[in-house]
């Protein structure tokens, strides 16, 4: 099988695509058929985009306040894990603590906090 995302302009407009094809072969190993499966990415992409503007503007804004702030997202296993921090979170932490657990950087009583606050949410 062959699978590929593809860009392409439709009617003046941007459409994104995932072409999967998959060849069937005689007993000679001579192509005989092929199928294939188009998904149309479009919305998903826009939605990407829209997403990805959004962190980029939150960011903007976080960026000049003086407060330690993280964004925490839930991961496939429903941990909590750090997907931004500030630039005052930056100053003190690093970067260490970006697709983290806070437990996996943070001091035990730090974290036990944090813990805490997340059993709320």
């Amino acid at each position: 099988p062959v699978n590929r995302e593809l860009t392409a302009m439709l009617n003046g407009e941007r459409r994104h695509a995932n072409v999967l094809v998959t060849p069937f072969f005689d007993d000679h190993g001579a192509c005989i058929r092929t199928i294939w499966r188009i998904t149309d990415l479009s919305e998903q992409r826009a939605a990407e985009g829209e997403r990805d503007r959004a962190i980029r503007q939150q960011s903007v804004i976080l960026d000049d306040i003086s407060d330690l702030i993280y964004v925490f997202e839930r991961d496939e296993e429903g941990d909590f894990r750090i997907t931004y921090g500030n630039v005052a979170a930056h100053n003190a932490y690093g970067e260490r603590g970006i697709g983290k657990r806070f437990d996996e950087f943070l001091d035990p009583g730090e974290a036990e906090i944090c813990a805490a606050l997340l059993q709320r949410v």
